[in-house]
């Protein structure tokens, strides 16, 4: 575990800080587009999309982890832009 903000400074259940909230959401966006109408259809559309996203899509949402942190740090644990 990185040592370069104290557990005790953390902030509760920031989902500014956890880029797995970025990839649910890209993960909404290409099912949504594919426009499911039944339930078996969103399945098949969750599956789809899901394969679709790549390693690069998941290396842009934790190579921005510095830049979130930054921002949570100068926010004093508000909202941010993420």
């Amino acid at each position: 575990m990185p040592n370069f903000l104290p557990k005790s400074e953390w902030p509760a259940s920031s989902s500014d800080l956890n880029p797995i909230e970025n990839i649910w959401s890209l993960l909404k966006k290409k099912t949504y587009e594919k426009a499911p109408k039944t339930k078996e259809e969103l399945r098949a559309a969750l599956l789809k999309s899901w394969d679709e996203i790549g390693l690069d899509d998941i290396r842009k949402c934790t190579n921005s982890m510095s830049k979130r942190l930054t921002d949570v740090l100068s926010a004093r644990g508000g909202p941010t832009d993420y």
